[in-house]
């Protein structure tokens, strides 16, 4: 890894950024494969000599179990430079094992250069749980920055993913309705609904009463997706971006003056998130703290916990009725950390690096989704996944496929490489084998020409 940076010259700002971590499932399988001339079993759970010793001693047991999942951990610097940094096989990892795990690379990245300014994960209850374990009272007065275990004179902000956010945003919004059938929850803001049924009568009204469409992307796999379309990121995007956000307005403007004040919590809610997703999806690097755009995530950030507290502070419901007036807790808990890290992000980074910058862009966990799906398509096509012994040799095919630069091109033509593991890696190597080489004679009086052959 170190040796592709230098490669690639990456400058100093880029030797920092942040560690990805994200797990996907896979076949449970028992492979037996040789290793330096010797068999070995692979597709057992191995998540260290020290987290499994705390298993044993949690158990209090010794026993062997296939691994279900693997946790991918990579780095992504501000620069772009991205590197896959290792791999677990587990079956469902703890948040005492992530622990562990995250804070051994982080020391590790930082013997060979590298520094981590901030931790990129998903909302799963394990993460959730590391990220709690890191601080004594409310994470969000600290900015959700803990010190760094590998280096007392740093922090490391723990932030959550761009993408998963938005997708479980418009899942409580798909979910929201009349209390009925499908529909769980009917989300409610200054007294007015937020519901599905306000981006289908939309959707409805543009189609059948414009001849060319405002909004012509959406289609009815946005309106009614199913289980593996809800995963999809540019399906949820869509459907919260500033096109929907104008599809609205106009549909509002034609509507009676009582029926369009019950848009107006809808109008509220799209007009953060689309803001949120230009932002996020934006390639414009920041490189000042005065940067325009952290004055709208302060809008949005104030805007979600107005909501939240609006409905809290209404002493007339139960608890029940409240949880169906807001989103899932952990999805605003998540919303909320987002907003606040990223400024706090930034602001570490540019304050060490005056030529610094950040890219909003890479401020998300793509790259590990991105990762699991080339191990999909490399080896038993889309539909099934891969077992560990797959997944760990499929690695070296993705490096040699991948550039070393994330710059958000569709082609990766033209872009340098990373090298293949080595055998430190991959375990020790047979000797090689003897070649023989010809290697041509004399001159002789003969029309061919003889060769001799010699042997090393």
């Amino acid at each position: 890894m170190r040796a592709a940076a230098q490669e690639a010259k990456v400058p100093d700002h880029g030797w920092a950024g942040g560690l990805h971590h994200d797990e996907t499932k896979i076949q449970q399988d028992l492979v037996l494969i040789m290793m330096g001339g010797k068999p070995s079993l692979t597709g057992w759970i191995d998540v260290g000599e020290e987290a499994g010793n705390l298993r044993m001693l949690k158990e209090g047991c010794v026993k062997q179990t296939l691994a279900s999942e693997v946790i991918q951990l990579t780095f992504m610097g501000y620069t772009g430079f991205r590197f896959p940094l290792c791999h677990y096989p587990t079956g469902g990892v703890k948040a005492s094992e992530l622990h562990i795990i995250i804070w051994d690379a982080i020391a590790k990245l930082a013997d060979w250069g590298f520094t981590v300014d901030f931790i990129n994960q998903d909302g799963g209850e394990e993460n959730r749980q590391f990220v709690k374990s890191h601080f004594d009272g409310d994470p969000v007065k600290a900015s959700y920055a803990s010190p760094n275990l590998a280096d007392q004179t740093r922090s490391v902000v723990h932030t959550q993913d761009f993408s998963h956010n938005i997708k479980k945003l418009r899942n409580a919004i798909l979910s929201s309705g009349e209390i009925k059938g499908k529909h769980t929850r009917k989300l409610i803001c200054n007294d007015k609904p937020i519901v599905w049924q306000h981006w289908i009568d939309a959707v409805e009204w543009d189609r059948n009463v414009n001849s060319r469409p405002i909004y012509h992307k959406v289609t009815d796999t946005h309106l009614h997706p199913s289980g593996s379309e809800k995963m999809r990121n540019h399906l949820a995007e869509q459907m919260l971006n500033d096109e929907m956000f104008h599809l609205m307005q106009c549909f509002q403007n034609s509507l009676e003056d009582k029926n369009a004040s019950q848009l107006t919590s809808t109008i509220e809610l799209l007009e953060h998130s689309s803001k949120l997703i230009s932002i996020f999806r934006s390639k414009k690097p920041i490189i000042s703290i005065s940067d325009d755009r952290f004055h709208i995530l302060s809008q949005a950030l104030r805007w979600f916990q107005m909501w939240r507290n609006n409905v809290r502070s209404n002493t007339t419901l139960t608890n029940g009725e409240m949880s169906r007036m807001l989103p899932s807790t952990a999805c605003l808990d998540d919303m909320i950390c987002m907003l606040v890290t990223f400024p706090k992000v930034c602001q570490i980074h540019l304050s060490e690096y005056k030529t610094g910058s950040v890219s909003p862009s890479r401020f998300n966990n793509d790259i590990a989704e991105n990762m699991f799906c080339q191990q999909r398509g490399l080896h038993n096509g889309n539909a099934t996944n891969p077992n560990y012994a797959t997944y760990r040799t499929t690695v070296n095919s993705v490096l040699l496929g991948q550039s070393l630069l994330s710059r958000g091109r569709k082609s990766n033509a033209g872009l340098k490489a990373a090298k293949p593991y080595n055998h430190y890696v991959t375990g020790p190597v047979c000797k090689r084998a003897k070649k023989t080489i010809c290697k041509p004679a004399k001159k002789s009086k003969s029309k061919h020409c003889k060769t001799r052959k010699i042997r090393l």
